[in-house]
């Protein structure tokens, strides 16, 4: 009779509500409550019985589609009941990773079931609602997780595998080798070496953050300053012999003052660009990628007949920049490679005024004297009269041409013309040396064919709903742990040369997290030891990151361990 009335929600309510669900609710009747979350409670005692014989098929919503409803902005309903809430060939590729694993890890230590044949778990299975209002929904046990992770896990502590490369796997985004700069660099300049003064807590206290450049410029920032003084050249009229200059086809275009001798380099910037034009091949060809006009022998006709068609092509690029100004640029690099991204070119070529460039050109043409500047400009494109040359000066660290170059150079090594590809991995080896302007390359390195300029670290972020959480805030209220060292001891037992750093940028320079650091408070009786103190069960992976985390395995690997990374665990 109560289940055919209004009062059968109340009576046959299974217990209360937890605290966050029952905020939610406050204030509807109770067939409402029950309706907010159950399809079935919307119908009559009847629908209950059909249910039952029909097990809920003629149901057009599930359970946890409901629960879905609200928490869909926290979980991606895509994946939301698939194991880990991950993508099933992502999980099917994590797996295949860790079975791969020539050392046991916590995947293989707790799993047998690597073919993931489970599609889908119900939100029910894990979160278990009517035990009152102080029962945490989220809370998980251990044996909850072994319904899937078969192995016997008794405890963190003699169970769990060793930190062999965590935190330190995935290294760091820059060329920075914290031993040698503690023992050699600031003990040099007598300076404390403090973690805090490059690294705060994130705003979650997930995380330490590096400040950003602004601590490097105490040291670096002079020498970075002195690399671009007085600019980077872009565009130049090398000097060539008047007679010469006699028989091109346009030869008033060429500064009377340059006209006496074979004399001057060629930019590197000019001659990429002039890398689309095949007239400027044959230079290329004979003295190689790194030519300049000291190399031509004036009394070589073959010689004089090359250095004839690289004057033409220098004339070609420049009428182009007079007339299209920097559409000119982007035209040229579009020919060298087509993998160059759009806004990289625009990028570089931003802020080059073909109008200024052709009425600095003519007054070099007519012998005019230099115009008189009150002061050098501090950054942007200036003018070098004396040597003919047009130069980019940055704006400071950080400068979006400069960066734009790198990505540039770093694209056209791939083009299909031989030529180009010989020239373009020839500047992109001087401009990674620690000498070239802006000295870019002495901190900052490629990852996965593209640099990391970012200050923060390129395979972490802030909200990343990874399988591993740690806050560092929580662990720096304890006393012994406000010294980072405690837990981050630098690996005194090498010291890397430059060289040795380049080539091993995944070296952290510190020895592995040992265990017992977190076993001696992670136990049952004390900080808790279960597997979600430190594991998620809902993660964000997104399609693509797992092949990315292998990217990354394998590279840690083969550049770290062949460069003879000997970091150990303590």
């Amino acid at each position: 009779i109560i289940s055919s009335t209004q009062l059968r929600t109340t009576a046959l309510a299974p217990g209360a509500l937890s605290a966050n669900h029952a905020q939610l609710l406050n204030g509807t009747n109770s067939e409402e409550k029950c309706a907010a979350c159950h399809q079935a409670g919307t119908v009559q005692f009847v629908d209950w019985m059909v249910d039952t014989v029909t097990n809920g098929s003629h149901l057009n919503e599930s359970q946890h589609q409901r629960c879905l409803k609200c928490h869909d902005k926290s979980i991606p309903p895509e994946f939301a009941l698939h194991p880990h809430s991950v993508a099933p060939p992502e999980l099917d590729i994590l797996t295949r990773l860790a079975a791969s694993d020539s050392k046991r890890n916590l995947f293989q230590k707790v799993s047998t079931n690597q073919s993931h044949t489970i599609s889908e778990l119900a939100c029910a299975q894990c979160h278990k609602e009517h035990h009152g209002a102080r029962h945490n929904l989220a809370a998980l046990t251990d044996k909850q997780c072994q319904t899937c992770h078969l192995k016997s896990f008794d405890s963190f502590a003699y169970d769990h595998p060793e930190f062999r490369n965590w935190p330190y796997r995935h290294g760091n985004h820059l060329l920075f080798d914290h031993m040698t700069h503690a023992g050699k660099h600031f003990s040099k300049e007598k300076k404390e070496f403090r973690c805090n003064d490059c690294h705060t807590v994130s705003e979650s206290g997930a995380m330490l953050l590096v400040d950003g450049y602004s601590q490097c410029h105490s040291c670096h920032g002079s020498k970075i300053e002195s690399s671009l003084a007085p600019g980077v050249a872009f565009f130049s009229y090398p000097t060539i012999e008047s007679s010469l200059v006699s028989l091109t086809s346009s030869p008033q275009q060429w500064p009377k003052d340059a006209q006496f001798d074979f004399d001057g380099e060629v930019p590197d910037f000019m001659k990429l660009l002039l890398a689309s034009d095949p007239a400027a091949h044959f230079m290329l060809r004979k003295f190689g990628p790194g030519y300049s006009l000291t190399d031509v022998n004036p009394d070589d006709p073959q010689d004089v007949e090359m250095v004839k068609k690289l004057v033409s092509a220098v004339q070609n690029l420049s009428d182009e920049v007079a007339t299209q100004g920097g559409q000119a640029i982007q035209n040229r690099l579009r020919q060298l490679s087509a993998t160059v991204n759009d806004q990289t070119i625009q990028t570089f070529a931003a802020g080059l005024d073909g109008e200024h460039w052709d009425q600095i050109r003519q007054r070099w043409f007519a012998g005019q004297p230099a115009e008189n500047h009150s002061a050098p400009p501090t950054s942007g494109w200036s003018v070098n009269d004396a040597a003919f040359q047009f130069l980019y000066l940055p704006e400071g660290h950080g400068a979006p041409v400069l960066r734009a170059w790198y990505e540039i150079l770093m694209r056209t090594t791939e083009s299909a013309d031989t030529d180009v590809r010989r020239l373009s991995q020839y500047l992109f080896e001087q401009w990674n040396r620690p000498t070239a302007p802006g000295q870019c390359a002495s901190c900052h390195d490629l990852q996965h064919q593209q640099f990391v300029w970012s200050k923060t670290n390129s395979n972490r972020t802030e909200f990343a709903k990874s399988f591993t959480r740690f806050n560092h805030q929580q662990h720096l209220i304890q006393p012994q742990l406000r010294d980072c060292q405690y837990c981050h001891q630098l690996d005194r037992s090498s010291r890397p040369t430059s060289a040795e750093v380049s080539s091993a940028r995944h070296s952290s320079g510190f020895v592995f997290i040992n265990k017992s650091q977190c076993s001696d408070c992670h136990t049952k009786q004390a900080a808790s030891s279960s597997c979600t103190t430190c594991h998620r069960y809902h993660v964000d992976l997104p399609v693509g990151d797992a092949q990315r985390i292998v990217d990354i395995r394998k590279e840690w690997n083969t550049k770290v361990l062949a460069a003879g990374d000997k970091a150990t665990t303590r």
